[in-house]
């Protein structure tokens, strides 16, 4: 590497903003803040995961709205304009038709593992690819980052004011134009042996495997593992979240279906003192029907039954999440899923034409 890359890096050393944000306190308040609240959490999840970096090299470079700093063994990532996508089969495709680089996808990925978010800078023609992965069982999570190649030393980008905190230690590697960075000492040499065989076409085809086959609108990791295991493999299967089950019964009363948002696209992240200020961004968000009206009428009979407690504020009463299954015409099959994995889920039959409500055995 060029030696003003060095010196550079020094000089930044103590100069280069990541926001000081808890995952531990983060994935808590995911768990019972209020559906509108989500795309918020789901952004300073990801600034968490991915703010904190460093390498074996030194490196700077500014992909969309992103801006990478690394020096030694130091670095910083500043996201100011992104996407952040709760992902599906065809967010995924997209992404990768769309990407200026080869997209070779991290593989193989254990089958404990499920992606659960992307994020994306530009939205529309990405040089940048954030993939996070969650065990829901043991609750451990991996964070991939893959940079267009090209990106990378196009000069030192622009340094956001304010104080620069410590970093953490990365792994990084490539693969054909992609440049791959891994927060922390990343010990699956598997992973990288993976992707430096495997093709774009075909970690794709092995990344969609990772995708929850069930809808999972937010709530915990471990019941949605749960849900995803019991499932009817026919019809469409929903895992309604605690913050949205607390708005199906007034959704019921006005015979209306339960939409969600899918992507939250920020456009300018201000810091004030290195620290972002959510309150002014820019975004704009997308939504998509999670569940027909009906479909909410049956989940809303179950809980009108006390089968998962009482609503609370914003569902925070709620013991359980919903599982439902939809095949047209037939009869619905929910599910109380206990908040503790452990424990056994109940089963519910309700008539699709009366909506009366059924234990099953």
């Amino acid at each position: 590497m060029q030696s003003e890359f060095a010196n550079a890096g020094k000089r930044l050393e103590t100069t280069i903003p990541v926001p000081e944000l808890s995952i531990a306190s983060i994935r808590e308040r995911s768990r019972t803040a209020n559906v509108r609240h989500r795309p918020a959490i789901f952004v300073a999840y990801a600034l968490a995961a991915l703010t904190i970096l460093a390498s074996t090299a030194v490196l700077a470079a500014m992909v969309g709205g992103v801006r990478l700093w690394i020096s030694g063994n130091r670095a910083s990532l500043y996201l100011n304009a992104f996407q952040v996508v709760t992902p599906t089969a065809a967010h995924l495709r997209r992404a990768a038709a769309d990407a200026t680089f080869p997209v070779v996808f991290p593989v193989p990925i254990p089958r404990t593992m499920h992606l659960v978010q992307l994020f994306l800078s530009p939205a529309t023609r990405p040089s940048f690819i954030g993939l996070t992965y969650m065990n829901g069982r043991s609750g451990s999570a991996w964070t991939f980052m893959l940079v267009d190649t090209a990106s990378i030393n196009q000069g030192i980008p622009p340094m956001p004011a304010g104080k620069w905190p410590a970093f953490q230690p990365v792994t990084r590697w490539t693969v054909g134009r992609e440049t791959v960075v891994v927060p922390g000492a990343w010990a699956h040499q598997s992973i990288k042996a993976g992707m430096l065989r495997s093709t774009p076409a075909e970690s794709l085809k092995q990344t969609l495997s990772t995708l929850y086959r069930i809808s999972v609108l937010g709530g915990f990791p471990s019941v949605a593992d749960s849900a995803e295991a019991i499932a009817p493999r026919k019809g469409h299967s929903v895992l309604v979240d605690r913050g949205n089950l607390g708005q199906l019964a007034a959704l019921a009363a006005k015979h209306k279906a339960l939409y969600v948002v899918v992507t939250s696209s920020v456009n300018n992240v201000p810091t004030v003192n290195g620290r972002p200020d959510f309150a002014h961004q820019s975004s704009s968000t997308r939504k998509m029907l999670a569940l027909s009206a009906d479909g909410v009428r049956a989940i809303a009979a179950v809980l009108a039954t006390g089968a998962c407690g009482k609503a609370g504020t914003m569902g925070s009463g709620f013991n359980c999440e919903m599982l439902i299954n939809e095949r047209g015409g037939r009869d619905y099959r929910v599910w109380s899923m206990p908040l503790d994995a452990s424990r056994q889920p109940t089963k519910y039959v309700v008539n699709s034409k009366t909506f009366r409500v059924k234990p099953m055995r």
